[in-house]
C-alpha cells in the first residue's frame, strides 16, 4: 500500500507539475487514540487535507477516467517535525524522516467523496479556536488531474491513497486537542499528549 502526499498543490507552493512524497504504512492510524509527540523531536505542526482511496488498479490514466479510479475520502490530519523537515531540506537531505514516523497520519472515517471534498471547507480548530482550513478550491492542480499525473510513472493499486494537498498548517504542543470540523459537523478528535 502506497500513500501519496502532494507537497506543491497550493497557491503559495512552487508551481509545476505535481511533486509527491510518501508515507509508510505505519504511519496510517484509525481515529480514536490521541497523538503522541514523539521523543527527541522538534517543532511538531498540524496539518489537515482529505485522504483519497484508490479503488482500481490503473496505470497512465487518462483525466476523464480519473474518477472511476475512487469514490470515498475521508478527514486526516498530519503532524511533521518542522525543525527537523527544516534540516533535511537545508543540508540536500530526504525530508521523509520528518514525517513518515509511526502514527504521523490520523484518519476518521471514509464517507463519499464528494461530500469530503465538496463546498464546504474541512476546518480545523485547537482548543476550540479555529487556526486552519483545507478547501478544493484552493487546488492549483484539480485532484481529477493528479491522477494522470501519478500514474505516468507509479501503478495505483487498490488501497492505495492519495492526499491532494496539506493546508497550511498550525504548531501543536502537548496539552492541545484538535477537532477537525465539516461545516458544523466534527469528523475527527485527537488530543495532543
Amino acid at each position: 500500500m502506497k500513500t501519496f502526499i502532494i507537497e506543491n498543490n497550493l497557491p503559495c507552493g512552487q508551481k509545476g507539475a505535481p511533486v509527491w512524497s510518501f508515507l509508510p504504512d505505519s504511519a496510517l492510524c484509525n481515529a480514536g487514540k490521541p497523538f503522541f509527540i514523539p521523543e527527541n523531536t522538534g517543532s511538531i505542526r498540524a496539518f489537515i487535507s482529505p485522504i483519497i482511496k484508490i479503488t482500481r488498479l490503473g496505470k497512465s490514466i487518462a483525466p476523464r477516467f480519473s474518477k472511476r479510479y475512487y469514490s470515498e475520502a475521508a478527514p486526516a490530519i498530519h503532524f511533521r517535525d518542522i525543525e527537523k523537515r527544516e534540516f533535511l531540506i537545508k543540508h540536500g537531505l530526504p525530508a521523509d524522516m520528518s514525517q513518515a514516523f509511526d502514527r504521523s497520519m490520523i484518519l476518521g472515517d471514509f464517507e463519499n467523496a464528494d461530500l469530503i471534498m465538496g463546498d464546504k471547507p474541512l476546518t480545523l480548530y485547537k482548543n476550540n479556536e479555529k487556526v486552519d482550513e483545507w478547501g478544493i478550491d484552493n487546488l492549483s492542480i484539480p485532484v481529477d488531474g493528479l491522477f494522470p499525473e501519478i500514474s505516468a510513472s507509479n501503478t495505483l493499486k487498490m488501497g492505495d491513497y492519495l492526499i491532494p494537498a496539506l493546508s497550511q498548517g498550525t504548531d501543536v504542543k502537548i496539552g492541545d486537542n484538535l477537532e477537525l470540523r465539516l461545516g458544523e459537523r466534527t469528523l475527527l478528535v485527537v488530543p495532543i499528549k
